[in-house]
């Protein structure tokens, strides 16, 4: 033990840092800052032809009917509940798993979430008990939030079983999910309804915004009318035709539209979209490779069917003397930044108010367990094989 304490203080003490590795760094060519540029010397920046040509580009992309660039993926997730037009007060399932703005969308669109468990040996909601309170006494469920947690997919055969069983809307929250399949599907255009997340840190980013996903050509129509004020038609459509078209206000909408500054970056960074995820699912196999033979660490699961937005780790606390925060911040002082994904919704103080119907059992162990490392585009595999070593490092200090 003295010895451990005593390579411990040297250890953290800072001569052996070698990196301040940041937990993203979002993949930005010339060809992004051109194409913004271009759009700001157009004259034109808000929501127009560039916009028009990135929803077109991506619905080819994932062989999808429609799609709508919004504003963030907690917008399209609103849009498309929104849109299904299901009673007032309906409950939607959904996983306490999983990031605020999915339960807040349930609540914008004027239903209430139903907080259910997830699988034992992974991040996804667990069909089985969505089957279980679906056989309670009448409760008015109507839709259900499959989210694909890290980009790995849910199961979506299940999930689509019992929706069809009981007459279920199906929005896939696949926020981490582009451009991963399933089967021959892409995740998000599997349900009724998919939304896509460009966040700064995600697999393909805009900054911010997202896009919405559907095949359903009369939801479609409410989201296209919706998402710019229920206005029956946009301002690049009044501005550009060659006649004035007085507008109409036909429906109750939301300022949800993704400008063509945006979307610039999008149409770039989608033509960039399998070489990102190429490497991605390399940084990925590095940390496989350079955690293997590690008692104290849990990794995900090695699957094809992964976007590889996050790669979670499981730490095996009990083999250890420290929690997950303690361990992340030992991480921070060795020049290594992390996260966690997430805080369980019903662990919150807002979300508390609607308890979960049964115990959340695997939500609240992995919580307390998991951490999320670096991974990002222009990670190298010296950096990655310093972040393991440094993680192998503590754990053994600490075991």
């Amino acid at each position: 033990m003295w010895q451990k304490t005593c390579f411990l203080t040297s250890f953290i003490g800072g001569y052996m840092r070698k990196y301040n590795i940041p937990f993203f760094k979002p993949s930005i060519t010339s060809k992004e800052k051109k194409a913004c540029l271009q759009v700001l010397n157009s004259g034109w920046l808000t929501t127009g032809s560039i916009t028009l040509q990135f929803e077109k580009e991506f619905a080819d992309f994932v062989n999808a009917k429609n799609a709508f660039a919004v504003s963030s993926a907690s917008a399209g997730l609103h849009l498309g509940l929104h849109a299904a037009n299901l009673p007032p007060q309906s409950r939607i399932i959904l996983p306490s798993y999983t990031f605020a703005a999915s339960a807040h969308a349930v609540l914008q669109a004027g239903y209430l979430p139903i907080f259910l468990d997830i699988e034992k040996n992974g991040f996804n909601i667990d069909p089985q008990q969505m089957e279980d309170i679906l056989k309670k006494p009448p409760v008015p469920i109507r839709g259900i939030m499959p989210v694909h947690i890290a980009g790995e997919s849910c199961d979506m055969h299940s999930i689509l079983s019992i929706a069809k069983k009981h007459n279920l809307f199906v929005i896939e929250d696949a926020a981490h999910a582009f451009p991963a399949k399933k089967n021959s599907s892409f995740l998000g255009t599997i349900g009724d309804v998919g939304v896509f997340s460009f966040y700064a840190s995600k697999t393909l980013t805009t900054a911010e915004g997202g896009m919405i996903i559907t095949n359903n050509d009369k939801l479609a129509r409410r989201i296209r009318i919706a998402r710019t004020h229920g206005l029956e038609k946009d301002a690049w459509f009044r501005y550009h035709h060659t006649s004035y078209h007085p507008y109409d206000i036909i429906a109750k909408g939301f300022k949800y539209n993704l400008p063509d500054l945006l979307s610039a970056i999008g149409r770039v960074q989608l033509s960039r979209a399998w070489s990102m995820h190429e490497s991605r699912k390399r940084i990925s196999s590095w940390y496989r490779n350079f955690f293997s033979n590690s008692e104290f660490f849990i990794l995900p699961k090695e699957s094809h069917d992964h976007a590889w937005h996050l790669f979670i780790v499981r730490l095996r606390l009990e083999a250890l003397r420290i929690s997950r925060d303690v361990f992340m911040n030992t991480m921070k002082k060795k020049g290594i930044s992390s996260s966690v994904h997430f805080l369980p919704l019903h662990m919150t103080k807002y979300f508390s108010r609607w308890p979960a119907p049964y115990p959340l059992i695997h939500t609240e162990q992995r919580y307390k367990e998991v951490l999320s490392l670096p991974l990002f585009c222009s990670l190298r595999k010296k950096q990655v094989q310093y972040i393991t070593q440094t993680m192998k490092t503590i754990a053994t200090v600490y075991s």
